[in-house]
Order: structure tokens, then C-alpha cells, then sequence
């Protein structure tokens, strides 16, 4: 508890470790993105991905950087200072306030597309003949239909079918980036983030608050946010290393309707940190607020706020633990 609070303190460079799997067509394209990236220790860590694959499959990544792989590079990075410097120019930067969490696009007629999706695997009718029954259902066949797709769902394991990836949402999101650290690895969603950077501010702890921390812990901030104005002059993108967890970032999200349920069953987990709980929990309002029937099932969402989220379900597995233990050793 006392590290999920105090993580705000951390700045972007702090070391992490993280683990990839893919294969050798999803490397190779990662690695050309990599080379092309403006930071030169991006550009290392896909020298030294390189030279590992190199090793083990390099028929499959020798493309990342020969004459193929840094036309692709160029093509990249010429793209990404062209936008940037266009928008630079012609798009003033004076972000309005806005909330953590904003539905910004979702399909008006997701309910008929999931019904028509719902319908096909299930008849021997062309699409557009079924877009036809679907129109001419009545209310209570509607909800009928959706009911026995999704009522049978006992836990959030019982993951949703096909037909609610015809239902898609964007969501413009405003948090700390510690928020964004835990959510940019959900994998079943489509996101694009901005630059890290101080000016939308930065989130306060309550316990912080409430243990009487918040004039030191605004000090803090106050340095962090003086030393990114500093770097940034002539280092832009390595100022963002400078800023800490607890500042905001913006980034936006799109998925469809199956993803929401993973990931807002999945992140709002008791044993999940409170900040991205709460961004979970307010997706899932957002959505439930336009598409009420829709979300009737998706019902794993745990809207509860705890005290010490972990420590219950460390209590959980203790629990279990004992009842495995008594059940071998009677």
C-alpha cells in the first residue's frame, strides 16, 4: 500500500522490466519503429534486440535494418516531424479542462450491429438481409436475443462472444502516468499517447494528504516541474525522463464492446491499484450511460473503493492456502 501511494514520486526514467513475445514478422516491424525512434537509447535497446534475434531467427528480422528496413525507418520518421511541425504551426496549444475520463465517440447503432452479429453464425442469410430483420425486431426481441448471448456469464472468465467487437468506443483519458504505465499494457485495445510533459498538472494522493505529506510533496513537484522546463528548451523528448509518476498524461483509447468488458471486469479488481480502478469504473459508467442494454451483462465490474486493496486479496489466497493445506494433511 505504502509503494502504490508513494510511486508518484517517481520520475519516467525510473528502470523497469518488461518481457516481449512475439514472432519473427511482429520483431522485425518493431524493431524498424525502434531504429526510427527521435531517442537514441530507443534506438539501442532495438541494436540489442537485434543482435538477440540475430541469433536465434535472423532470416526473420534481417530486413529491421538493411536498405528495406531504413526506408521504412525514414518513411517513419519523416512522417512523425512532418505531422508534428504541422501541427506545431498550425494548431494552437491550450489544452481546456476536461475530466479524467471522456467518452469522446461510440456507435449509435451498436445494439443492431451486435444483434445482426449475434444473428449470422446462426442462419444461412446474407448481412444485409439480417440488417433488415434486425431493423423490424421488436423491443422485446432485442433484449431478448441479447440476453441468452450473454446472461449465462457466472464469473469474468466467461469472456463475451465475437459480436460485441461490432460496437466500438473512444475514450479520451487525463491521469497520472502511473495510470497510464499500469493500462498501456492491457493488450485487447487500440491507444495512442502524447508526450509526457507538466502542464495538465498532477494528482494528490489522499493519504498524502491526510498524513499531513502535501507541502513537502508539492515542493517536489514544483522542481520536477522547473527541471523539465529547463531541459525541454533544447532536449524535448528527454525532458519527459524528469517528470514524475504522479503528473498528468493524456492519451486516448478505442475499443469495442468486448474489450471494454476485459478490461473494465479485469481492472477493476479489488487487488488493483486505486488509480486505474477508478479509470476502469468510470469507463464503464461512461459506457453503461449510452448503451444501458449492452452493458446489462457485463456485471464483474467491481465498483466498490477499498481501504488496503491488496492486503484483502493477499488474506484471499492465504485462505486458500489453508484449505489446500487441511485438505493433504488430514
Amino acid at each position: 500500500k505504502a509503494c502504490d501511494i508513494l510511486r508518484v514520486f517517481l520520475p519516467a526514467s525510473t528502470m523497469t522490466n518488461v518481457g516481449l513475445y512475439g514472432n519473427g514478422r511482429a520483431f522485425e516491424y518493431l524493431m524498424v519503429k525502434m531504429y526510427a525512434h527521435p531517442l537514441a537509447e530507443i534506438n539501442q535497446l532495438a541494436f540489442s534486440m537485434h543482435e538477440e534475434l540475430s541469433k536465434v531467427i535472423p532470416s526473420f528480422v534481417k530486413r529491421a535494418n538493411d536498405n528495406y528496413g531504413k526506408g521504412a525507418q525514414q518513411y517513419i520518421a519523416e512522417t512523425y516531424k512532418a505531422t508534428s511541425k504541422f501541427v506545431a504551426n498550425n494548431i494552437e496549444q491550450l489544452p481546456e479542462p476536461s475530466e479524467e475520463v471522456t467518452l469522446v465517440d461510440y456507435d449509435e447503432g451498436a445494439e443492431e450491429k451486435i444483434l445482426q452479429a449475434i444473428i449470422y453464425p446462426h442462419s444461412n442469410l446474407p448481412l444485409t438481409q439480417i440488417k433488415e430483420i434486425v431493423i423490424n425486431m421488436d423491443e422485446y426481441e432485442k433484449k431478448e436475443l441479447i440476453k441468452e448471448y450473454m446472461s449465462r456469464r457466472s464469473n469474468r472468465r466467461h469472456k463475451p462472444g465475437r459480436a460485441l467487437e461490432h460496437a466500438y468506443y473512444t475514450f479520451d483519458v487525463l491521469s497520472n502516468y502511473g495510470i497510464y504505465r499500469d493500462l498501456q499494457r492491457h493488450r485487447l485495445l487500440t491507444q495512442e499517447p502524447q508526450d509526457l510533459t507538466v502542464i495538465h498538472g498532477y494528482d494528490t494522493p489522499k493519504e498524502l494528504i491526510e498524513a499531513g505529506f502535501v507541502r513537502e510533496y508539492d515542493e517536489c513537484m514544483e522542481k520536477v516541474k522547473e527541471a523539465f522546463k529547463i531541459i525541454s528548451k533544447e532536449h524535448p523528448k528527454e525532458a519527459q525522463y524528469v517528470v514524475a509518476l504522479g503528473y498528468k498524461i493524456r492519451w486516448y483509447i478505442k475499443m469495442n464492446l468486448r474489450e471494454v468488458c476485459h478490461l473494465t471486469e479485469l481492472r477493476s479488481m479489488q487487488q488493483g491499484h486505486p488509480d486505474y480502478r477508478r479509470v476502469a469504473q468510470q469507463v464503464y459508467i461512461k459506457v453503461k450511460e449510452v448503451h444501458p442494454s449492452l452493458t446489462e451483462y457485463i456485471k464483474f465490474v467491481d465498483m466498490k473503493e477499498y481501504e488496503m486493496e491488496r492486503i484483502e486479496a493477499e488474506k484471499k489466497i492465504d485462505k486458500k492456502m489453508e484449505e489446500i493445506d487441511r485438505k493433504y494433511t488430514a
